[in-house]
């Protein structure tokens, strides 16, 4: 099928509410290794032995246009006039493109709306010089991680309490990854 993006002014779209939840039994698990001058830091797939909800204690929803970001843009797929998916960046002051959600309705996955919704931010970042697209996951996204590494994303960091103190216990580690841009 062919999807058109468009842009999704604020004044319309501004707190519209995006479902993010899903389930998992699969999340990375990590390992410091610190021996005095050399930390080596693994991060493994592993199973769980329970179905892991996401988003885990979420104190903020997942909305289009939140007050926290201030250069925010919006772009989506509409089929009828309802919104199917969509792409929200945020320039930030680092000249990095953030991606902060990157969304598809669930009957639509799998369909390469996701990988059109990335290239056309990869086109975009580009045309503004931005020097790289940066990105903020939870270890327990096994699905968005893998289809993030498969658009050439790679870890930049990590924060392990970022969420609750007992994120590591909850299999719910912040990832943030990278996409370099030429």
């Amino acid at each position: 099928m062919n999807y058109k993006i468009s842009y999704l002014p604020k004044n319309k779209w501004k707190n519209y509410p995006l479902d993010m939840e899903f389930k998992t039994h699969y999340f990375y698990d990590f390992e410091i290794n610190d021996n005095n001058d050399r930390v080596d830091i693994s991060f493994i797939l592993k199973k769980s032995d329970e179905e892991l909800n996401c988003p885990i204690d979420c104190d903020f929803p997942e909305i289009l246009y939140p007050s926290y970001y201030k250069n925010c843009k919006a772009f989506g797929v509409l089929e009828n006039d309802n919104l199917i998916a969509c792409i929200q960046i945020n320039l930030e002051y680092s000249n990095r493109l953030r991606l902060t959600t990157i969304w598809v309705k669930e009957d639509y996955r799998r369909q390469g709306i996701g990988t059109l919704l990335f290239k056309y931010i990869e086109k975009y970042a580009l045309k503004i010089k931005a020097r790289a697209i940066i990105l903020e996951t939870q270890s327990n996204n096994v699905v968005s991680i893998d289809f993030y590494k498969k658009m050439g994303f790679e870890i930049n960091g990590f924060d392990k309490s970022c969420y609750s103190n007992f994120d590591k216990e909850k299999k719910n580690i912040r990832l943030e990854l990278v996409y370099y841009l030429n």
